[in-house]
Parts: C-alpha cells; sequence; structure tokens
C-alpha cells in the first residue's frame, strides 16, 4: 500500500461525509466540522511530508470523493501560508520539519 493509499483510508474515517465550501463557510461550524478539517489538513501535509512533492492535481484526485475542490484549495492554502508547503506551477513541495 501506498503513501496515498494510507492516508486515504484515514479519509475514509469521515464514514461518507463530503467537506463542502457551503459547510466550512458556515459562521459557527460545529465541533465534529472543526475536527474533519483539522484531521484532512494533518493528512494532506503528512502526504506531502511523506512524498516530499506531489502536483497538487494528483493529490487533489486522491481525496476528490471526500472534498469539494473549493475546500481542498483552502486547505491547501492553510499549508502554504503556514510554510509547511511551497508550490511551484501544481508542485507541492514539503519545506515543513
Amino acid at each position: 500500500m501506498n503513501t496515498l493509499q494510507i492516508r486515504q483510508t484515514e479519509l475514509n474515517r469521515m464514514n461518507g461525509v463530503k467537506m463542502t465550501i457551503v459547510e466550512m463557510s458556515r459562521a459557527m461550524p460545529s465541533q465534529k466540522q472543526i475536527e474533519l478539517a483539522k484531521e484532512t489538513l494533518k493528512v494532506l501535509a503528512e502526504a506531502v511530508r511523506e512524498l516530499e512533492r506531489i502536483p497538487g492535481g494528483y493529490l487533489y484526485a486522491q481525496v476528490m470523493d471526500k472534498l469539494d475542490f473549493e475546500v481542498y484549495q483552502v486547505l491547501e492554502g492553510s499549508l502554504i501560508s503556514s510554510g509547511l508547503i511551497e508550490k511551484k506551477h501544481d508542485l507541492l513541495i514539503w519545506k515543513g520539519e
């Protein structure tokens, strides 16, 4: 099983819930939504860390059944702004510790 398959298994714990931008933009997200977003960020970061670099489109293709594209972009942007990853064109590159 490769890294992305392992991470996909972790995302499968979402039990068929697909995160949408509407859910992410609610004024008061539920505790479950907050935990789900944190776990998803962790899974995405760990996938990039373990692979060191991966095309963003390929990473999204692995999680598209769990995340709307807009949500993926928000989460990817959070990882970039935190300094954990860098994006060159579509290539995500691990920069964290």
